[in-house]
């Protein structure tokens, strides 16, 4: 019981810090989790799907963030449209895809 009560705890500090993140780190964190739940066997609830899956995807597929395309910039605006973040949680967020 004594766990369970630390383990409540520790997720109460981790909501309160998580909503103190960006949107886009949010969704970041939860792409991460998403990725353990799958590493533990656990199955992932749809609820947490990646909604940037796809253009991440395509990005990749496209070259990544190459100075002879567009792709980069494209790639902005389409996570822009998806959760209408501002411009720089975009950029960042492109960029940390790799």
């Amino acid at each position: 019981m004594a766990d369970n009560l630390k383990d409540l705890e520790a997720m109460h500090v981790a909501l309160k810090e998580f909503r103190t993140i960006s949107q886009a780190n949010r969704t970041t964190l939860i792409g991460l989790l998403t990725k353990e739940h799958e590493l533990l066997g656990d199955s992932v609830d749809v609820a947490f799907a990646d909604p940037y899956r796809q253009i991440r995807l395509d990005y990749h597929a496209a070259g990544g963030r190459s100075t002879q395309t567009n792709n980069f910039v494209q790639t902005i605006k389409k996570v822009r449209e998806v959760n209408k973040i501002g411009l720089k949680e975009a950029k960042d967020m492109v960029e940390s895809w790799g």
